[in-house]
Order: C-alpha cells, then structure tokens, then sequence
C-alpha cells in the first residue's frame, strides 16, 4: 500500500502566462484551442472576442501576446481583418488563424499578406508548438522569456493523451464527452473499471458515468462512494488518493468499499476546476494488485482536467440557459399579472409558471389572514398528480416564524432553506402536519412583501431527494415575489369587496322585501281606497250634472256656480283616484296587458277626435302625419289610446298658438308615436323631473289648467310595460316633442 499523499502530482515550474485574445463566435468554438493549450502544460489567460466590437475594444483596453482567430462562416471576423484593427490599434503581436482543414494556397497567401501562421482545425493539437514559433521573434515584449515545458509524459503517452483529448471534443454535448473520455481512458490504461463520480443535490458523490467496457456497470451507476472525510479532503486539494493493494493493512473504510466495489487497486483521481472540486476519475482493477505509476496518474489527471473544463463549459451554457429562461419567467409573470383575469387565476397561474421553471416538487403560497393571525395554503402546483394536496392547510403564523427566526439566512437574506425540512419541524405540531401531510424532504420559502407589510409566503419543497437551491436561484425567486405580491393585495381587495357586495346585496334584498311588502300595502290601500271612493264621488258628480241640467227646477246663479264647481271638483277626483289606482296596479305587478294588431290610423283618429273640440276651441290645428310603411302595431287598445290623449292633451294644454301633431314613423325595430306642440316648451331644470309623479310645471297656464300630474308618470309605466318606452325633447319658447316607443309588429310579440 502507498501513502495517498505522496503521489500528488506537483505542476512544473511555469513562466509568466501568456495573454491571448481569441476571436470565435461562441465560448463553445474557443474551448478546443484552450484545451490545447492545456493539454500542453502552457500558462496563458485569455480573452474571447464574439463581435468586431469586442474585438476593437478588447484590443484599446489591454495588451496581448498574440491573436488567435477562429475560422468559421460564424466567426465575427477574418483573420485578415482582425491583422488590419490591429495594425490600427498599434501592437505589433503575431495572428494565428485556426482553419477548417489545411490549404497551402490559403496558408502561402496569409503569410504573405502578414498572418504568422495557420493550423488546421483537426492538428489543433499542434497549436502550442506553432505558438512558440510564432512568439520567438517577439521575446522582448514578454514579461519573462517564453518556454514550453517539457511533457511529464513518454511521446506515446502523450499522443495517447492528444488524441483522448481531440475525440473528446468532437462532441458538443457534456454527456458525450464524458463518455468518450471514459471510454479512451480504460483503453488506454487497460484497467477493469473507469467511473466518474459527480456531485448530486445533496453533494454525494454518486458515479454518473462509466465506461463501456466497465465491469458490472450498470450495478454501479448511481452508487454513492462512501470515502471518508480525510480523503475528500486530499481531493479537494487537487490530491489523488490511490492504494495499489487493498489488505488487512488498508484503512477501514477502503476495506470497506473494496469489499462492496470488488475491487484490488484504485486510483481516485480529482476533477477540479481553478480550484473547485467538480468530481473524481474512479479507476480500478477487480482481478489484481496494480502499482500506479506517475505517467498513468499523469494521463489521468490531463484526462480529468479535460472533463473539469467539460464540466465548466456545461455549467456556463446552463447557467446562460437558466438565465435567458429565468428572465423570461419574470416577463410572464408579468404578463400574467397585467391580463384581464379574476385574481385567483393569475396567482394559480403564476405558482404554475414557478413550479415549471425550477427542480422542484411543489410550488404553494402560504396566505396570511389578517384577522386569524394564520396561513392557509392555496394555488398550489405539483409535479405530478401521486403527491399529496397540501391545499388548504393552515398554520399559526407564529410557529412559522418561529421556525423562520431560527435560521440565520431568514435573519440577514430573507429566506428560510433547510436541506433536511424533517429536522427543523419535530418541536412544531402544525409544521409536522404539512410534513406527514406533505412528505416535504426540502423546503425554501421566500416572505412575500408588498409596501413593507407581509402578506404571505412563497415555498418550494422537494419529497423525491433532498436538494439545496442556489443564490441565482434564490434571487430570481425574490424578484417573483414582488409580482406575487401584488396580485396577493388584489386577491385581499377582491375577497374583501366581495364581501361587500355580499353585504350590501343582502341588505338590498332585505330593503327590497321590505319595499315589496310596502308597495303590496299600499297598492292594497290604495285599490281600496279608489273602489271605497269612486262609488260615493259617481254619485256626486250625478247629481250635481242633474242639478246644473235643471231636472229639478231652475237654480239661481249663485246655485247654478256652486253645483258647477262641485261638478268639476268631483271629476277632478274621480281621475286622480283612476291614475292612483292605474299605478298602483302596474306596481304591484297587477296590470294585464291584452295586446292585439291595431289599425295606426284608426288609433290616431280616435284620440284626435277626443281633443278636436278642445284644440278648435283654443284656436290650434290638428294634423296627423302616418308614414307610408305604417300601416298596423301591436298594442293593448285601450291603453295605448290612454297615453296618446294624455299627451295630445297636455300639448293643448300648454300651447296657446300654434298646431299639434301626431306623426307615426319606423325607427329600426320600433314604431314611435310623436306628439308635436308649438307650444311654451321646457327648461332642461323642468325636463329631469317631468315623469315624476305628482309633479307638475310651474307656468302662467298652470292654473288654468288643473292637472292630477300623474298622466306622464303613468304613460312611460305603461308604455314600459309595452316593452317600449316615452321619451321627450324640449326647447323653451319653441315647443315639445313627446315620443311613444313601441315594438314594430314583427318584433311586438313578446310583450304578450
């Protein structure tokens, strides 16, 4: 057995690194030239120019040692033009442009016009040598004299080594690559097992790829390697961890997995990545002792360092994804928030859009109730349909802050995050609940905040694994609570005006009941009252008609005054009692409408008649002016012609020269009946209050005329009962337009 820290691999003494600018499209196009240069032992930074732009500025902004241009029919710009801006920027530094496939016509043409020299894409492996060429003329500009290292590999390892490298990155996937290298590495190295172990959700390192020619290897994928922490530590450091035997000498724990693993020699071997501990190569030999030797640790650690830059490329295109997908997951929100939808369904579907947009299981709002002091669960998504609802849930918000206030990130960051959700809720009965209930493994929850006050909460919970969500993503979720927010206060506002409503639509049917029984009462006085009436007032106005008709003897003048004026005051009455109980019918939902086709000209000339005398006697004009598509209506008779005398009277009434019309026209799907005077007009002040029962104008003809002001209010009822309506305009000084509306007679139906 050998001690595992005294095989760590000691880098090379190096001079200063280079700085290169690379000009590609993409960080996918510069990864092969960075891994060449790796795969050499060279020190460098660099710089990747994806514009003409960046290119401009990335040369005014800093000083190179050399360009490298990658050809493609994407690339930015051709290595002739990238010679031409930096000729422009004043550096006199060698340009090496990357081609697809060699050209000596190209390469005799580019070195002529000033390009130091040019390699093919698949010899990419050549680069660092064409580099050294390419720089030795210009050693002065160097902060140090430029040297490659010499391999620590044999010029067949080595080879071994380049080619591993360059098959790898034919590939444009992680997976593939990962693959290809642990394919190349057991060929090369003639070992029974090559696995790569990453790190899962809960940092396990579980080996995630094998070799295809690995022993059992579908029994290992997935398992997790249980090595203790003393030698995660040595990987960590860069570290490798190898034991050529496994014996009764070994450390328990490597017993332990060589007993579980079957295996005689291993060799751990760290991916890291500037000092980041990605993973590790897992090597082993099942079937026999085997003493690792420097050049095979060697080709290893370039193989793994490859994966590390493998894996780091992966992250930054799934970081950049993530990105791009995030930033479009606040857009809907967004989007979601300003549609015109009731609250409940923007918040479901913005807890739908978070579930779908992060690795979790469950997405929920915890909703605080102001009154109660407790949280509810609602618009809840899930991952799939066999995990539990936790909808509807409640918790004291209490204890929920208390289990908040216990973790330090919730104190100074505002969010709760616990790995193993169990062993934070063992003191908390209502937490335990959602944890039965649930079958929670993680949980982050974020405080929504809207102007300061809390309003709730935002909580994802993993129940397959265990799983720690990262500060990008934690802080994309902070961003989402402030359109939670939002429509959380609408939800409040919208709950609480339907409570309004609620209210108010209760004591307006209480009202209304009360209304209806008091409309019922006085409907029921009111009928009473004019039957009780009109049977003693029809007597009276008899007997005074046959006092002024002399049937009992002549009556002196003052007599023949007293019995008129009883006379007219009776049918004063008598028509005020008929109004009353004619609106107190239509009110109480009595009045019968006995709807028939009439003749139009012979309704008009048997209301005119009715005010011929009168109109003959004021000196007015009557004219009746029918439409010639007019011919029939649909109406009950006897009150259509109530409303047409009562508005031909009123505009005798109030007309003193002048004429009176009556013209029937079509308007669309109605008939309208307009009574035209010349008469004293109205003020827009009289016109708001004109259908108002008892309410009469104020002019020098209203003591003239006697009215019960009830004749208008009366007419709209019944011309609304109609299905119609009775409309006005008016100019004072210059006369009224009064309008009957009915339905024409293909449409009049419905009012029966």
């Amino acid at each position: 057995m050998s001690d595992p820290s005294g095989l760590m691999l000691k880098p090379h003494q190096r001079a200063t690194a280079l700085r290169l600018l690379i000009v590609a499209d993409q960080i996918s196009d510069a990864a092969p030239i960075a891994n060449a240069l790796a795969a050499a032992h060279m020190t460098f930074r660099s710089e990747v120019a994806a514009t003409e732009g960046a290119y401009r500025s990335l040369l005014q902004d800093n000083l190179f040692d050399a360009v490298l241009v990658n050809e493609s029919p994407q690339a930015p710009i051709a290595p002739l033009v990238a010679l031409q801006l930096l000729g422009q920027s004043g550096q006199k530094i060698p340009v090496i442009a990357i081609a697809p496939a060699w050209d000596d016509e190209r390469v005799s043409r580019y070195r002529q016009l000033g390009i130091a020299d040019c390699v093919a894409r698949e010899r990419i492996f050549t680069l660092p040598e064409i580099l050294e060429r390419s720089l030795l003329p210009a050693n002065s500009k160097l902060s140090a004299p430029l040297k490659l290292l010499p391999s620590p590999l044999p010029k067949k390892a080595s080879t071994t080594a380049n080619r591993i490298i360059q098959q790898m990155w034919e590939y444009p996937d992680l997976e593939r690559r990962l693959h290809r290298a642990a394919n190349r590495l057991h060929e090369s190295l003639g070992i029974d097992r090559c696995l790569i172990f990453l790190p899962d959700g809960e940092q396990k390192m579980k080996v995630r790829y094998t070799s295809k020619a690995t022993t059992e290897k579908d029994r290992f994928l997935g398992s997790v390697c249980q090595a203790s922490e003393r030698y995660y530590n040595l990987l960590s450091q860069g570290i490798p961890v190898v034991f050529s035997c496994v014996d009764e000498q070994s450390p328990t724990v490597v017993q332990k997995m060589a007993a579980l693993w079957e295996f005689r020699a291993v060799a751990a071997v760290p991916i890291l990545y500037q000092q980041s501990y990605l993973g590790m190569l897992g090597l082993q030999y099942c079937d026999r002792e085997h003493e690792w030797t420097e050049a095979e640790l060697t080709l290893a650690r370039t193989v793994a360092g490859q994966c590390a830059l493998a894996l780091h490329q992966s992250r930054l295109e799934r970081q950049c994804y993530q990105q791009q997908q995030w930033t479009q997951l606040l857009h809907r929100l967004s989007q979601i928030l300003n549609r015109d939808r009731d609250t409940e369904t923007k918040l479901q579907q913005m807890v739908d859009c978070i579930g779908k947009g992060f690795e979790g299981e469950r997405v929920f709002l915890l909703r605080l109730e102001r009154d109660t002091e407790m949280l509810e669960t609602s618009s809840e998504w899930r991952a799939n349909s066999e995990l539990p609802s936790l909808s509807g849930v409640r918790v004291p918000l209490g204890e929920w802050q208390r289990l908040l206030n216990s973790n330090e990130d919730y104190q100074t960051c505002r969010y709760f995050q616990a790995v193993k959700f169990p062993q934070c809720c063992w003191d908390k009965p209502a937490m335990c609940k959602i944890l039965e209930d649930g079958q929670a493994r993680s949980l982050l929850s974020l405080p929504i905040f809207l102007r300061g006050e809390l309003v709730g909460f935002l909580n994802l919970q993993t129940c397959s694994q265990s799983r720690s969500f990262s500060a990008e993503e934690i802080s994309i979720l902070s961003s989402a609570t402030n359109s939670l927010a939002i429509a959380l206060e609408a939800a409040r506002q919208d709950n609480y005006l339907e409570r309004e409503i609620a209210e108010r639509t209760q004591q307006l049917e209480a009202a209304k009941k009360r209304s209806d029984a008091e409309n019922q009462a006085k409907s029921e006085l009111l009928s009473t009252m004019s039957h009780e009436l009109r049977t003693p007032l029809t007597s009276i106005i008899g007997f005074s008609r046959m006092l002024i008709d002399r049937c009992y003897g002549d009556l002196n003048d003052k007599q023949q005054q007293y019995v008129s004026a009883i006379a007219s005051s009776g049918e004063h009455l008598l028509s005020l009692i008929n109004d009353l109980l004619d609106i107190s019918k239509i009110e109480a939902n009595k009045e019968e409408l006995y709807v028939e086709i009439l003749s139009v000209e012979e309704i008009c000339l048997a209301s005119l008649s009715i005010l011929q005398e009168r109109a003959k006697q004021a000196g007015l004009a009557l004219n009746l002016d029918i439409h010639g598509d007019v011919a029939v209506c649909a109406a009950d008779r006897r009150r259509l012609k109530q409303i047409l005398v009562n508005l031909l009277s009123n505009a005798v009434k109030f007309t003193e020269e002048g004429s009176i019309s009556l013209k029937v026209e079509p308007q669309g799907r109605m008939l309208a009946f307009s009574v035209i005077d010349t008469g004293i007009g109205m003020s827009p002040e009289n016109l708001k209050h004109l259908f108002q029962p008892f309410h009469q104008i104020k002019t020098h003809l209203h003591r003239k005329h006697k009215g019960t002001g009830l004749g208008l209010a009366l007419s709209r009822k019944l011309a609304r009962l109609h299905k119609g309506d009775l409309t006005v305009t008016s100019q004072e000084g210059k006369g009224t337009c009064f309008t009957l509306h009915l339905p024409r007679t293909d449409s009049a139906s419905d009012c029966s």
